[in-house]
């Protein structure tokens, strides 16, 4: 329950620029699939110790896992 509480507050820092309909569609992604975003997460940490930039690393993972993305939205 902690756990999920500090999630959003840090999703809603990282979003708060993004539209709200964009934003609470995103929010509800996370809570459905959390083990997901989990993952790619930590997919995208190893990418960038591995030396990626961020974006580079997140476009990997994305491409990666883009069947299970595609499956939730």
């Amino acid at each position: 329950m902690i756990k999920s509480f500090i999630a959003k507050q840090v999703m809603q820092k990282h979003l708060a620029d993004m539209p709200k309909e964009q934003r609470e569609k995103i929010e509800a992604l996370v809570e459905e699939t959390p083990n997901l975003f989990v993952e790619i997460a930590r997919d995208v940490q190893k990418e960038i110790r591995g030396g990626k930039d961020q974006a580079t690393a997140l476009m990997a993972v994305a491409e990666r896992n883009k069947d299970k993305l595609k499956g939730i939205l």
